[in-house]
């Protein structure tokens, strides 16, 4: 059986309140085109903070947002974020300015050349905020903070990768949901999954 369809059945397995969580085909196709932009700029591509992590991050990033329904437009920019988050690390372990040269580094190699200035201004906080407590990212925008917490939430959910997940630190109900999905991306190769025919790889519906 085909990797989408193996997934796809997988899914299916986990409703969530009645809802599926899924990727729409704009969403592969965004995770496609944001992983080759930056999967030569991670200090170790083949790291634990490397290209197949930030992909895994970014499926999360998409599969919270779409359950909790923000924008296209919101999604978008946590996608960014997502894709760009670790870029600036020159090390594996606890590094507490990476978010800051992770967001510098993107801005020098034009990573970001088509959004905004607010909303860069928007990456740029949470990028250089995921690294921290949530009491010292200091969000004092409400809606800004609910685009962090979904990053977090995605960040934090591939921590299954090294076997230290907490779920209290998990904040939104269906991101605890989400930890088998977690765990099958990890188990799984995800950049496989985003190499089928996207033909193939059809918009999952809300249940």
């Amino acid at each position: 059986m085909e990797i989408y369809s193996k997934f796809y059945l997988f899914l299916l397995s986990k409703r969530i309140n009645k809802q599926l969580p899924y990727l729409s085909l704009e969403d592969i196709v965004k995770i496609k085109l944001l992983k080759e932009d930056v999967e030569k700029l991670f200090f170790n591509p083949k790291g634990i903070h490397g290209v197949d992590h930030t992909v895994r991050v970014m499926i999360l990033i998409a599969m919270i947002s779409n359950l909790l329904r923000v924008s296209d437009v919101e999604k978008c920019l946590l996608l960014h974020a997502g894709a760009i988050h670790d870029i600036g690390r020159e090390k594996d372990g606890i590094c507490l300015v990476h978010g800051e040269k992770s967001f510098q580094k993107a801005m020098k190699y034009k990573v970001l050349n088509n959004m905004t200035l607010n909303e860069n201004m928007i990456i740029k906080k949470i990028v250089e905020s995921h690294c921290k407590s949530d009491k010292e990212a200091n969000f004092v925008d409400t809606n800004l903070l609910v685009l962090y917490k979904i990053f977090k939430d995605a960040d934090g959910l591939d921590r299954v990768r090294l076997g230290d997940l907490d779920r209290s630190y998990l904040r939104f109900e269906c991101s605890h949901r989400l930890i088998n999905v977690a765990k099958y991306l990890l188990n799984n190769d995800v950049n496989e999954l985003l190499n089928q025919d996207l033909k193939k790889l059809y918009k999952l519906e809300v249940y």
